[in-house]
């Protein structure tokens, strides 16, 4: 494996990391209480909270295991406890039936559903308030707008960590590939140098001598 595979393998990893950390659950918590003092209301007191991964962007009946908790709500099979309707005239409503089979309506602004913040219902309809909140594994909660598929930055630590293991990885194989040359260049046979033969001069003159 060369280097540069390896050095791409960590790049996708990283992204890989980084997009898992972007992806951090959040959780949208509604919490309401009210009373049922309208005209032709009970006078019950009732309340609940909901949680879900998104906001709710459109008409939703919840029955009561649905809900988180539930304060004077009704639990007949098949008849929503609790119902979220959004009007483009009037606002946004919460539309509670109590536990004596009761219905009262709550009337909170538009964007209620969506925009974390407390919220206030009041004449004609029944009195009551709704707090929405946007929470992570830190409870941090927002009053500002937020945008349905808000992310969650990417925690510091988790970055440091990914690109200081990266580099330290990294570093390791090229000390190791540069000691794999050392012992390579070592055991490779060295080529040996012949020298020329060297010629002799011959004189110009040979004298020979005979024997009498």
């Amino acid at each position: 494996m060369t280097l540069r595979r390896v050095l791409n393998s960590f790049i996708c990893l990283l992204v890989f990391a980084l997009s898992a950390s972007l992806a951090h659950a959040t959780t949208w918590m509604y919490t309401f209480s009210g009373t049922n003092t309208a005209p032709g209301g009970d006078g019950l007191s009732v309340g609940f909270q909901y949680s879900s991964p998104q906001p709710i962007t459109e008409n939703t009946s919840l029955s009561a295991p649905q809900l988180t908790s539930c304060v004077n709500c009704q639990t007949i099979p098949g008849i929503p406890a609790v119902t979220f309707q959004l009007s483009s005239l009037f606002g946004s409503f919460i539309d509670f039936g109590d536990i004596l089979s009761n219905g009262s309506s709550f009337r909170f602004p538009f964007g209620a559903f969506v925009n974390p913040g407390t919220y206030i219902s009041g004449t004609p309809f029944n009195p009551g308030s709704l707090t929405l909140q946007l929470e992570d594994k830190t409870s941090v909660s927002s009053n500002a707008a937020l945008e349905a598929n808000a992310r969650v930055a990417p925690e510091p630590n988790t970055i440091v960590l990914l690109f200081g293991g990266c580099a330290c990885i990294l570093l390791g194989i090229k000390r190791k590939s540069k000691a794999v040359r050392s012992a390579v260049a070592v055991h490779l046979p060295r080529r040996r140098l012949h020298k020329a033969p060297v010629l002799q001069e011959v004189p110009d003159s040979i004298t020979c001598s005979s024997r009498n």
